[in-house]
């Protein structure tokens, strides 16, 4: 996989574990930043919005970014690094949240699961292949690359749906 099909990849994976949570997606964005030149990526949430946020499904997300392209999870205890981003945000929800070691690794066995599913699979592929031809996506972008029948089973996780 080169560097770019990982960073897609990557940044697929924390959308598509984000719409699992049930959050809004704000952008999906791959390209070069005033920060990082290249193939830079990041995915952020419209969190504000809902006052029953998912917290540990947003850890789930996170950490489903590095494993979708193939790199282990983060070790315990995570560590603030600040030059990784990912890094930084999982240490910041764990001591936010007080996760203990074996809730991180409930965290980290849940991201493998989603994973491993078929339909996760087909929409990273295709949240992965919709940014590489737009560069960034809003959450319409996101829902629209999915289409309806994979938005239908993250409505209902795979009860059957009608469309």
């Amino acid at each position: 996989m080169t560097h770019r099909e990982s960073t897609l990849v990557h940044e697929a994976a924390h959308a598509v574990g984000g719409l699992l949570a049930g959050h809004r997606i704000d952008r999906v964005h791959v390209g070069a930043t005033k920060r990082r030149p290249g193939d830079a990526g990041f995915t952020t949430f419209d969190l504000a919005g809902s006052p029953d946020v998912d917290m540990f499904g947003h850890l789930v997300a996170i950490l489903m970014g590095p494993m979708a392209e193939g790199k282990p999870p983060l070790p315990w205890p995570p560590h603030p690094d600040p030059d990784h981003s990912d890094a930084f945000n999982v240490a910041t929800l764990v001591n936010h949240l007080a996760v203990s070691k074996s809730d991180y690794m409930a965290a980290v066995a849940l991201a493998a699961h989603h994973l491993d599913e078929p339909q996760v699979k087909a929409a990273i592929a295709r949240v992965a292949d919709a940014l590489g031809e737009a560069g960034e996506l809003t959450d319409r972008g996101v829902r629209d690359a999915l289409g309806p029948e994979l938005l239908c089973w993250f409505a209902h996780k795979a009860e059957p749906c009608s469309i």
